[in-house]
């Protein structure tokens, strides 16, 4: 098999530096923004802060040190050796340092040596995949995290072990003539390697008790265990209720996905938003499982509604939340249909479908209106679960005017599922000088990637227009009704 030889090689370098130098010398001459901000990149690629930390959270990642990063306490709370594990991580880090330039030079080294057909592409391959993430690195150095070098794995493992192995040969070759010799030292090594992987497993899983018995203060100033007794809780009521969905209420999300990742798999949690606007999944054809951490007025007269009973309580110790697991009965999708005051049905081309709503039999100008809306979710295209969308409730009034207007779909795009009915109220504030009469709501719903509206459409697929028009709707006494 050809190769191509190093004089060849040295000569196409420089014809391609005669070529290439007087254009980027008229380009940085010039000051090219394009080669300013690859200077700027450099620089900070360059800069001492960003070399360093970059360098360091690698050799952390591949040496054991980043298990004192899954916990608060430091290491010396939860492992009995610590100065021992300290010098074992502080040797597996610099064995990483090290491979990560003998990478390179065993590229070289079998590209040189290419008549004993050695694979040069496997040493080639691993030292790009270990250097090219540093050369790409840009920006602030505070931007730097040790998960943005968790794209090493597994090629930082595979150099050391490479770095190793080939210690082990020059060893073997030097020493051939000393077997006692070599073997204490083989052993030696091998008795440092797994010693480390002993210590590392040791660490992890006596983080894991610490974590599961000890009040730490991660999972947002709750101990971890009683979230661990809530998942409990939950996954048992799951069980008896064959139940293989949890709808998660929540106002806010963030304390909520300690308990989503402890669910998860294999119970599918949804989030629904408690506010903008109030969203309920309600049980057609399979049974309920609830699950808040506080309680909306609003959510619990609609859970009264569908029946749910609270069947498990968590609480928190010093704190205000608590999780409430509630079940509901299954109903049927005419049970539900039947209830809904003012049933109907228009489709929106995403998929989108309103069932129905209820607007109540009084409003006055100044009030706030809580209207009650029944969506379902059939034929959903592919791509419109990918993209965020907005719903838009605007109430027109008599002379084509808007007074009042609510936005914001309660439920993420990701659980837009097949056959599922949501129950939503959303806030109207009536203005002071809203004329009585008849009113119209027109309610709309748009992507905010391209704000392309969503078109109604009927059975047979013709376009009715970007807006579903609902009413006439009464606002004023309801003894005052014109003729119409």
């Amino acid at each position: 098999r050809r190769r191509a030889r190093l004089d060849y090689a040295v000569i196409g370098l420089l014809v391609g530096a005669a070529v290439w130098l007087p254009w980027l010398a008229y380009q940085i001459a010039t000051g090219s923004p394009t080669f300013s901000l690859i200077g700027e990149t450099l620089r900070d690629m360059a800069s001492s802060g960003m070399r360093r930390r970059a360098f360091l959270y690698g050799a952390w990642i591949h040496s054991g040190y980043s298990l004192a990063g899954l916990a608060a306490p430091s290491v010396h709370e939860y492992h009995l050796l610590t100065q021992i594990y300290d010098r074992f991580t502080q040797l597996m880090g610099g064995l990483f340092m090290l491979s990560l330039p003998a990478t390179v030079a065993m590229a070289v080294y079998a590209w040189s040596r290419w008549r004993e057909r050695i694979d040069t592409a496997s040493y080639a391959i691993l030292a790009v995949w270990l250097w090219l993430p540093w050369l790409l690195l840009s920006g602030a150095p505070e931007r730097l995290e040790p998960q943005s070098l968790m794209v090493l794995y597994p090629a930082g493992f595979i150099a050391m072990g490479l770095l190793i192995d080939r210690v082990l040969a020059w060893l073997d070759a030097v020493w051939s003539q000393h077997p006692r010799r070599l073997n204490a030292v083989h052993l030696a090594i091998w008795a440092v390697l797994w010693c480390h992987v002993a210590l590392s497993a040791h660490a992890t899983l006596t983080l894991y008790h610490m974590v599961d018995s000890r009040d730490t203060s991660q999972g947002y100033g709750i101990p971890y265990r009683y979230w661990r007794r809530a998942a409990g809780m939950v996954q048992r009521e799951a069980r008896n209720n064959g139940a293989d969905q949890i709808w998660m209420l929540q106002n806010d999300p963030h304390p909520m996905a300690v308990l989503r990742y402890l669910l998860e798999p294999p119970f599918r949690v949804l989030d629904i938003a408690s506010d903008h606007p109030e969203t309920l999944p309600l049980p057609v054809e399979r049974s309920a499982l609830y699950l808040r951490a506080e309680e909306p007025v609003q959510s619990r007269a609609a859970k009264e509604w569908v029946g749910a009973k609270t069947t498990g309580i968590t609480y928190f110790p010093g704190e205000t939340l608590h999780i409430v697991a509630q079940v509901s009965d299954a109903y049927h999708a005419q049970e539900i249909l039947s209830a809904v005051p003012e049933p109907g049905i228009w489709m929106l081309d995403a998929g989108v479908w309103l069932l129905g709503y209820e607007w109540p039999a009084e409003i006055l100008p100044g009030q706030e209106v809580h209207l009650t809306t029944y969506w379902t979710f059939l034929d959903v295209p592919p791509g419109e679960r990918d993209v965020e969308h907005e719903l838009v409730i605007d109430l027109i009034g008599p002379g084509g005017d808007r007074f009042a207007q609510a936005t914001g779909f309660g439920l993420p795009e990701s659980h837009w599922i097949e056959g599922l009915v949501v129950q939503q109220w959303h806030t109207l504030q009536i203005p002071d000088d809203a004329p009585e009469g008849r009113y119209t709501l027109l309610i709309g719903m748009y992507r905010l990637t391209d704000g392309l509206w969503s078109r109604q459409i009927d059975d047979e697929g013709f376009d009715l227009g970007s807006a579903i028009e609902i009413g006439p709707l009464r606002v004023g006494r309801s003894l005052a009704w014109p003729a119409p």
